[in-house]
């Protein structure tokens, strides 16, 4: 349904020291350290023409991309993230544009600050042109935690936003233990 996009975000992840980050394996790879799992970044995360030869070779003539929520970027304070959501959103917008309607885009939001955040998304929505943003699943494990985003949902409604929940992070919420075990 959909496939998240990392571009523009792997060189800032490149200079963290602490998850999420992109390391390096043994084989010289570069690996992207979310905050609970660890994945070699191959060229269809970023590489744009990569990804339409993939689509064009599985024959899907539309895809979703998002702004990669399962990071734990979009909860984390906003000293630490900066301007880098909506340099992403910038991004993946010149990207959908270019794309001749086979790309599509979902935002990242500042979740560290509601109001941040709804401001990012009506701007995402009406001058960047995406369908909208996503949204971290841990926001809907209690109606208390859902209850926090109604300024964002009225947003929503404001510009006629999609909003996709997807596995992910409340702001504050501690990630879970990584796993130990090592796949081959």
């Amino acid at each position: 349904m959909h496939s998240h996009y990392y571009g523009g975000l792997i060189e800032p992840l490149a200079r963290r020291t602490s998850r999420p980050y992109v390391s390096m394996d043994a084989q010289g790879r570069r690996v992207l350290d979310a905050m609970t799992a660890s994945t070699v970044i191959s060229a269809g995360y970023s590489d744009i023409p990569a990804r339409l030869a993939w689509l064009d070779s599985a024959g899907i003539r539309t895809q979703l991309m998002t702004f990669p929520g399962a990071l734990g970027l979009d909860v984390m304070p906003i000293d630490q993230v900066g301007s880098l959501i909506g340099e992403f959103n910038d991004r993946l917008a010149d990207i959908c544009r270019g794309s001749d309607g086979r790309l599509l885009g979902l935002a990242g939001l500042p979740l560290a600050d509601l109001g941040k955040a709804s401001a990012e998304l009506i701007r995402a929505r009406r001058e960047l042109k995406l369908l909208g943003a996503i949204l971290p699943g841990s926001f809907f494990l209690t109606a208390a935690r859902a209850e926090r985003l109604r300024p964002l949902f009225a947003a929503a409604d404001e510009v006629g936003a999609l909003l996709m929940v997807h596995p992910g992070l409340a702001p504050g919420e501690a990630a879970p233990s990584r796993s130990t075990v090592r796949r081959a």
